[in-house]
Parts: structure tokens; C-alpha cells; sequence
């Protein structure tokens, strides 16, 4: 497995993001990144901030979207204060338009693309 950090280089960055040392935090809702993929095997870690372990926020918690050619892959509520994504875990190489997306409004806390992790070259 390769691990790719979510830069320039590596995503297009949808909406106001911001790139930081711990990857690319998302606050307002439709922001997030967007590559191509090819291969096997993706996996996507985000992070919470300190909000996402709150028990007092009743389900108002920070709610992020993973999209393949435009069908939704992953739908997790971030709950913890990392989260590992899997995306596929195929025997047959995909190619595929990747979109990881905060789907919750701002007041519902912020999320970081961590790292994209992939058999991909």
C-alpha cells in the first residue's frame, strides 16, 4: 500500500479548504477534494476535530460523503476522532473519478483528509 498526502500534487481542492500539516480540513458543507484512481484497493483516513467524540452533540456531528463516478461509496458520520474509509477492496483494477465531500453544514464541527491510501501507482 502507498500512502499519498492529500496536496496539490495529489487533489483538487472543491470550495474554501484549508492545507495544513495534518492534511486538508473541510468546515463548509460541499467542500473536499477530488483524483482519479486507479487500481484495487482505496482507503481514505479522515480526522475529527474535537467535537466528533462530544456525547452532548446529539447527532449533530460532522457528516462526510465519499462518491466513485459520481455513486456514494462511503456515508459516515464522523464519530471518532480518526476514521479509516474503505472505499474498495476489488480484485479487478477500477478506474474512477474520486469526490470526498463534507456533506453537514459548518456548525456541525470540521474534518481533515488525512491521507488517501491505495495499490495505486
Amino acid at each position: 500500500m502507498k500512502t499519498y498526502l492529500p496536496d496539490d500534487k495529489n487533489v483538487k481542492c472543491l470550495g474554501r479548504t484549508m492545507m495544513t500539516e495534518n492534511g486538508l480540513w473541510m468546515c463548509y458543507s460541499a467542500t473536499g477534494a477530488a483524483f482519479r484512481f486507479h487500481g484495487k484497493v482505496l482507503k481514505i483516513r479522515m480526522l475529527g476535530d474535537d467535537r466528533c467524540e462530544n456525547a452532548d452533540m446529539d447527532g449533530n456531528l460532522a457528516r462526510v460523503k465519499v462518491f466513485a463516478d459520481g455513486e456514494c461509496k462511503c456515508d459516515v458520520m464522523m464519530n471518532k476522532k480518526e476514521t479509516c474509509l474503505s472505499v474498495f477492496d476489488e480484485e479487478q483494477y477500477l478506474d474512477a473519478h474520486i469526490r470526498v465531500m463534507k456533506v453537514s453544514e459548518t456548525a456541525m464541527s470540521t474534518v481533515c483528509l488525512k491521507a488517501i491510501e491505495t495499490d495505486d501507482d
